[in-house]
């Protein structure tokens, strides 16, 4: 090779080095393959590229964990769970490049969904039907991601009643059980791949620690430290958004408000230590006879109430009664070994059937309950009767 057309190549490799250098990846070394310097050339440019292949991946992980701490930042300053599960599918989204992303946080032990977000917000859990032999089977049983990628052939998730192209989903642990699932669908550059599973798979883990141990925090807020059922502000938070719900969707919710009969005289003639675990041995029933879709509060004193998602006039009817009668056939042990025998009165009242706003509906069931302790107790009243 003459001095001069060294000189050249040499000047070559030399700006392409300073592109390189200046962050310029893309930046190509042009040297004809019958030169000398032809096969150093190739093996700058693999170096170069892969390089490039390592710097994008860490760009990820920076990214990644970047969006996690905003993501914890976040959830420092709300309260409310769905808000939290918005801006967690948001940061996904955002994460990996797709056109849909929903997070699914289901009751590990019936794997009824309690809550259901997408992009767009959130969405009527009830329209989630999550199966143990579904599509999502194996993530939900054994804790594995579902990757399924694109062939050209639309996948239907029958779940979501959803047509996608490609699908990503990873299990949300928490505790050792699998309590949701967190999908994306539809990536908008080529298909998902064994990156994106391990990527989302590892932040979903990080993520949904953080929502876990904030849910914990928020409890010692919304539960009461007696009896372990919500208190009353929750309640009243709670109340609302299924009133808000069920106007959205055309729904029905039932309240029922019940009440221990004589228990300031129980309290008198016991005292309050054993008045104390009359509230918690009632509690307990409660939890029993509820569904997981259902939420019970202690209203105040020794009043409860439960809320009865998409339960009309006459379901909480037969609800309220077998609350009582369960609560007869269960006796309450006393200090000294004997059996005693407590008696509740309850009250119920459906919205929109008998009230069209949150105060109407929680007015309305108060003179219900009013109305049974007027007429001998132990006892259930609807508003309408």
């Amino acid at each position: 090779m003459d001095k001069q057309k060294l000189n050249s190549t040499i000047e070559d490799i030399s700006r392409f080095a300073q592109a390189v250098v200046r962050g310029d990846l893309d930046a190509r070394l042009e040297i004809k393959d019958e030169d000398d310097f032809a096969p150093i050339a190739i093996n700058i440019e693999k170096i170069v590229g892969f390089l490039k292949e390592r710097l994008s991946k860490g760009q990820q992980v920076v990214r990644q964990y970047a969006i996690l701490t905003e993501l914890m930042g976040f959830i420092s300053s709300e309260l409310k769970t769905d808000i939290i599960l918005k801006n967690l599918v948001d940061r996904t989204k955002d994460l990996i490049k797709s056109q849909y992303c929903c997070v699914i946080v289901f009751d590990p032990k019936t794997i009824t969904t309690k809550f259901f977000i997408t992009t767009e917000g959130t969405q009527d859990p009830s329209t989630v039907r999550l199966r143990t032999e579904g599509l999502f089977a194996k993530t939900i049983k054994d804790q594995v991601p579902l990757r399924i990628e694109k062939t050209g052939e639309y996948i239907e998730i029958s779940e979501l009643n959803l047509k996608v192209k490609d699908i990503l989903a990873v299990p949300l642990i928490s505790s050792g059980d699998t309590s949701g699932v967190l999908i994306l669908a539809d990536k908008f550059k080529d298909s998902f791949d064994q990156e994106d599973e391990a990527m989302l798979m590892d932040f979903a883990f990080q993520a949904f620690l953080t929502v876990s141990v904030h849910e914990e925090i928020i409890k010692l807020t919304v539960v009461d430290g007696l009896t372990g059922l919500n208190n009353h502000r929750h309640f009243q938070e709670r109340l609302n958004d299924e009133i808000v719900r069920a106007r959205r969707y055309g729904r029905e919710i039932s309240l029922v408000l019940l009440d221990i009969d004589h228990f300031k005289s129980f309290n008198d003639i016991y005292g309050h230590q054993v008045g104390d675990r009359v509230l918690k041995h009632l509690s307990s029933i409660i939890k029993e006879q509820i569904r997981a879709t259902d939420f019970a509060a202690r209203y105040g004193g020794e009043e409860f109430v439960v809320i009865l998602s998409e339960t009309d006039y006459t379901g909480s009817r037969i609800f309220a009664e077998r609350l009582r009668k369960k609560v007869i056939e269960t006796p309450f042990i006393l200090p000294n070994g004997e059996r005693a025998f407590i008696t509740i009165s309850l009250g119920f009242a459906t919205f929109p059937e008998n009230a069209g706003d949150k105060d109407e509906l929680i007015g309305n069931a108060d003179k219900a309950l009013y109305f049974s302790k007027e007429h001998g107790r132990n006892m259930t009243c609807g508003f309408a009767e």
